[in-house]
């Protein structure tokens, strides 16, 4: 969703990391996720509120409450130029063995990489659309539909759910 991109690029350009979480996580996985990045703020949906109220974090900011409109077009965001070492994306894969899912750190190295040979890959440029139904904190979503369709100057569609029609419409 929207509420996804803006949080992802405004965490980034304000020199702190990105930790996707699942929505459908179960909240032990939660409280071990939040610990183990010493989290301080999650940025949220409506979605998500309750099962974080339910764990020791302080600050939640429900994007769907926030009235952007509220906010200056002046806004002071780049404090300092990232390296391309700097961790940009702490990305959680289930894909391993154990009670909970592992960390991966993940560089602006890497995922400047990764969005480049995607945009190689899918011959994505500024009159491309990449519409995406996959939620923007799984890797794929992130990289292959978000990431690599900024470099790219494309355009990003976000479908909260598969919806045929409108996607005939979009292509048509």
């Amino acid at each position: 969703h929207l509420g996804f991109v803006n949080s992802f690029y405004s965490i980034i350009l304000n020199g702190f990391i990105v930790v996707g979480i699942n929505n459908k996580v179960g909240l032990d996985e939660l409280k071990n996720i939040i610990e183990q990045n010493k989290l301080e703020v999650i940025i949220t949906t409506d979605e998500f509120v309750d099962l974080l109220e339910q764990t020791d974090i302080k600050n939640i900011v429900n994007y769907n409450s926030i009235n952007l409109n509220e906010y200056s077009d002046e806004i002071d965001l780049i404090k300092r130029e990232p390296e391309l070492d700097d961790v940009m994306v702490i990305s959680y894969t289930s894909g391993t063995s154990g009670k909970f899912s592992k960390p991966v750190e993940l560089t602006f190295r890497n995922i400047s990489f990764v969005s480049e040979e995607y945009k190689k890959v899918y011959k994505l440029n500024e009159d491309t659309k990449c519409i995406t139904v996959l939620p923007l904190w799984h890797n794929y979503a992130m990289f292959a539909c978000l990431t690599s369709s900024i470099v790219a100057n494309s355009c990003v569609i976000i479908m909260k759910e598969w919806d045929l029609e409108l996607f005939i419409k979009i292509n048509e």
